[in-house]
């Protein structure tokens, strides 16, 4: 602080919240033996919140003047919550030494705002619903945000994935609800549930949000096996057929022409569980189009008779690895009346339900079985018609060998998880990392055929 430079403030601190502003006063006086000009600075806060009424003064020995300096941090989450030690300086131009430096002190408060969003608002399911959450923080100041849910019947069990997040000033964090039911539905009605989300700021409860939300339990719907059993058979058929087109040429060369025994060669135990395990997934969905045709013949049927719904069927397709990452496939295929618009996917390993991946998605819809390009991630499609079948790959990096997964998958008529919104889910075990589906006829000659004898026919002597 300089001798020659004299600064007093009309006060030592404010208090004001963001948006609004607050002025002081600094007189400065010149106890020089000259005249002087003085610049006046402050220090501390964002230049853009200070206006200074005059950043220079020019003052004669022993005068002094006033300065009128008002303070307006923005609105919305810029100015954060606290205190913000300022200085008001006043710097002589003749000697640039000479200098003198007030303190003052800003407190901003805390302007909390919370923001909570449910998707999808309605779900529909045969066991539990899954739901996003969203929370958002507008303020300008951090918050702890504590999630409960409730019905009026208690009919529901509710967890929160993670039940209390901190939400920093300015940003906005996703929570994954699952809504169970505590009992199946009575008889052979659907039982819907009308809930209440509740996000509580641990720092100021008053700011409490709720958000509504419902879940329709479905009643599950025996469907027939033959559908099933059909392809089994068919599948078996397959399989026979090639067989004994390769082993009967062999059998009848060998007939015409007898041969010593031949070396059995080492079985390629890889590569036919390899093609086991092709087969069976191929087998799966043949299966899975036979139960979408079965169901989209009923959709037809509805459709016939005027009925706007929205349905479809979800089925494993296997596993490929993309850029060396596991992905898990499924076919959807839109049963319903109503064209699909968004996706929200949840892969849970199983037992425990713990959490692999999942996401929103208004573009989830492939059209042809992954990897359709090099990379393996082809631009998904916004939209899936009725009658439409399509593909979606999630990465299960985490998961292992042996493991086995349950994917909800949340299909919206609407963009954003909007409109009317079903859930249905998939189980499946990742047994075998395989390529994408493919036809069976490829992996036919990785087959090993093991040479056998040759028959020889033995007559037959009549009994005395």
């Amino acid at each position: 602080m300089s001798a020659l430079i004299r600064v007093v403030l009309s006060a030592q601190s404010a208090r004001v919240l963001p948006g609004e502003k607050t002025e002081i006063s600094a007189a400065i006086q010149n106890f020089s033996e000259i005249v002087d000009r003085y610049q006046i600075n402050v220090e501390g806060i964002d230049p853009s919140w200070v206006t200074v009424s005059r950043k220079e003064l020019s003052l004669f020995p022993k005068d002094q003047d006033q300065v009128r300096i008002t303070l307006q941090p923005p609105a919305g989450t810029e100015a954060r919550a606290g205190s913000y030690d300022m200085r008001v300086l006043a710097i002589s131009q003749e000697n640039p030494v000479e200098r003198t430096t007030v303190p003052f002190v800003l407190e901003i408060g805390a302007q909390a705002t919370l923001d909570v969003t449910l998707r999808p608002q309605k779900q529909s399911s045969l066991d539990q619903g899954v739901f996003s959450l969203q929370v958002a923080n507008s303020g300008n100041t951090d918050l702890t945000v504590q999630l409960s849910a409730s019905d009026p019947e208690e009919g529901c069990c509710y967890a929160f994935t993670p039940p209390q997040v901190p939400v920093p000033a300015g940003q906005s964090r996703m929570i994954q609800l699952l809504v169970r039911p505590k009992a199946p539905p009575p008889g052979k009605m659907t039982k819907s549930y009308a809930f209440t989300v509740t996000a509580r700021p641990a720092e100021n409860p008053k700011l409490a949000r709720q958000v509504p939300g419902q879940f329709e339990h479905l009643v599950r719907q025996r469907r027939s096996a033959w559908p099933v059993v059909v392809v089994a058979l068919v599948v078996v058929a397959a399989l026979a057929a090639v067989a004994l087109a390769v082993v009967l040429p062999r059998l009848k060369k060998g007939k015409a022409e007898p041969t010593s025994p031949a070396v059995l060669p080492t079985p390629d135990l890889a590569g036919t569980a390899m093609a086991q395990a092709a087969a069976t997934q191929t087998a799966l969905a043949q299966a899975a189009q036979a139960t979408a045709q079965a169901a989209q013949a009923t959709a037809n049927a509805m459709a016939t008779a005027g009925a706007q719904f929205a349905d479809y069927v979800a089925v494993w397709a296997g596993t490929y690895a993309c850029s060396g990452v596991t992905r898990a496939q499924f076919q959807i295929t839109n049963t319903g009346t109503l064209p699909f618009e968004s996706m929200d996917i949840r892969v849970v390993l199983l037992p425990g339900g713990d959490l692999v991946n999942g996401y929103q998605t208004n573009t989830p819809f492939v059209f042809a079985p992954s990897p359709p390009t090099p990379d393996c991630l082809a631009p998904g499609q916004a939209r899936l018609d009725p009658g439409g079948r399509a593909w979606h790959g999630i990465e299960i990096a985490s998961m292992t060998l042996g493991s086995s997964g349950r994917a909800y998958i949340t299909l919206c008529t609407q963009d954003n998880l909007g409109g009317d919104c079903v859930q249905k889910s998939v189980d499946f075990a990742l047994l075998v990392r395989l390529r994408p589906l493919e036809p069976l006829q490829p992996l036919l000659p990785t087959m090993q055929i093991i040479p056998v004898r040759p028959i020889i026919p033995i007559p037959l002597v009549p009994t005395p």
